[in-house]
């Protein structure tokens, strides 16, 4: 008999990673013996980005929010009605993870606690997966998570560097596994890709987040790369922002408004990647990039827990460096090899989670 497992996740975010990560987690529960799994259609009643998109926004940025909202239902079966809150005992498993849904201090986000599950059936069987809590420990409310996690069956995390604080808050043994999109491999997102409509010279992709956090000494860097490696630069900025296109050696073009399938045809394509995110580092491992990370600097425990869980620390870079010190080289074959126990690891994890629950 089938065990049907609810997932509660972060899935309307106006953010590649966020979508990935939703199915990705729920693809790989599906590849599990004797679990069902979909996403719940809980969407915060704070968020109205994806819902209600502001309409003074450009029409690349409205071009790209609608592309989201096709993949959503084309590829995670996100087609019931909007939920404003999750109630009863309708699954035999209800799982939350993972992307940043235990910060509290996003209050667009978790301003009514739903990926808390609060409002459950006392009977509902209740787990989180690579639950991310991305804030500094001294601003967790330690009442608020002591109240809601010791109701849950299991937990684990995203970021090793809070479990041991979770399990003493807790009581309950608390396991760091991998990002839901790593537990995939390549192949996996081979059926997804999609070509843009673009020119075919050889790019780097530089995939940034908030230009103020230490975005000129990137692109610092992005112009020695491309200017060693004889490559265009291909970015995730709207061109109307920052007059970007003037800030690179050689401007390849934005790629603002694509889609998810776009955006992994960029990352598989790229001659390398730089970036802050976390996603953008994770799926560049995956298609075996050349990589080099900047940590922002709020919330960089992400990308340091899986920087040291796969002996990164050399792609690592802080401020402006020599253009000597910048190669192409990285040892996937050890990379890989750390990255497969992990895997294994964590979809074990996720197999007890189903099967002992």
């Amino acid at each position: 008999m089938s065990k049907k497992a609810g997932i509660l996740t972060f899935h309307y975010a106006d953010n590649y990673g966020a979508v990935l990560q939703a199915w990705a987690l729920r693809k790989a529960m599906n590849h599990l013996p004797g679990c069902t799994a979909e996403i719940i259609n809980y969407v915060p009643e704070h968020y109205r980005y994806l819902i209600s998109p502001d309409a003074r926004l450009a029409e690349r940025e409205k071009q790209r929010i609608e592309k989201f909202h096709k993949f959503l239902s084309e590829h995670c079966n996100v087609k019931s009605p909007m939920l404003r809150s999750v109630t009863g005992n309708e699954y035999d498993l209800y799982i939350v993870g993972s992307d940043q849904i235990w910060n509290t201090d996003n209050r667009e986000v978790s301003a009514d606690y739903e990926y808390f599950f609060p409002n459950l059936d006392e009977k509902a069987k209740k787990a989180a997966y690579s639950a991310s809590i991305g804030m500094d420990h001294e601003r967790i409310d330690k009442r608020l998570f002591r109240q809601y996690l010791s109701r849950f069956e299991m937990i684990s995390l995203r970021e090793k560097s809070y479990t041991e604080f979770i399990s003493e808050l807790t009581g309950k043994e608390c396991k760091a596994t991998l990002d839901p999109t790593m537990l995939l491999s390549e192949a996996d997102y081979d059926s997804l890709i999609e070509k843009p409509d673009t020119t075919e010279e050889p790019y780097l992709l530089y995939f940034w987040y908030d230009m103020g956090d230490g975005g000129l000494e990137s692109i610092e860097t992005v112009n020695m790369l491309t200017r060693k490696y004889g490559l265009t630069v291909k970015h995730t900025f709207s061109p109307e922002q920052f007059l970007i296109n003037q800030m690179f050696a050689k401007d390849g073009g934005y790629m603002f408004d694509a889609g998810i399938g776009e955006f992994l045809w960029y990352i598989k394509n790229a001659r390398a990647v730089v970036t802050n995110s976390f996603h953008g580092m994770a799926l560049s491992i995956l298609f075996r990039k050349p990589l080099y990370i900047y940590y922002p600097k709020r919330r960089k425990c992400r990308q340091e827990n899986l920087v040291r869980l796969l002996h990164l620390q050399d792609r690592v870079l802080e401020g402006y460096v020599c253009p000597d010190d910048l190669n192409m080289d990285m040892d996937y074959m050890s990379v890989f090899s750390k990255l497969e126990k992990e895997r294994e690891k964590s979809i074990s994890y996720l197999e007890y989670i189903v099967n002992n629950i």
